[in-house]
């Protein structure tokens, strides 16, 4: 289950989320800060939630993004070539993408 202080930054934030469920910033804050939300007011949250994020979609490849190696727990992202080499890593002969 996905807490309420990862719902709100998925939804934007404090201020977005306040702004889509009509509430001020500052009870969304709280709801952050404390990471739980009223019962009476966690349906609106989760809806607001399932309505406007597609936690199923996974995110596009960032240029920026960094992938370590599960193995040696090094770089294999394209932005360092043969970042990875750990002699016995299935990682240490990549080529840049």
């Amino acid at each position: 289950m996905t807490s309420p202080a990862t719902k709100i930054d998925a939804l934007g934030g404090v201020r977005k989320t306040a702004a889509i469920l009509g509430v001020p910033p500052t009870t969304v804050q709280h709801w952050k800060t404390q990471d739980r939300v009223p019962a009476w007011r966690a349906d609106d949250l989760e809806k607001a939630y399932s309505s406007h994020v597609q936690p199923d979609t996974p995110e596009p490849f960032s240029e920026t993004r960094t992938v370590v190696c599960d193995v040696c727990e090094r770089r294999v992202d394209g932005m360092v070539p043969n970042s990875c080499s750990f002699v016995d890593c299935p990682h240490a002969q990549r080529e840049a993408a």
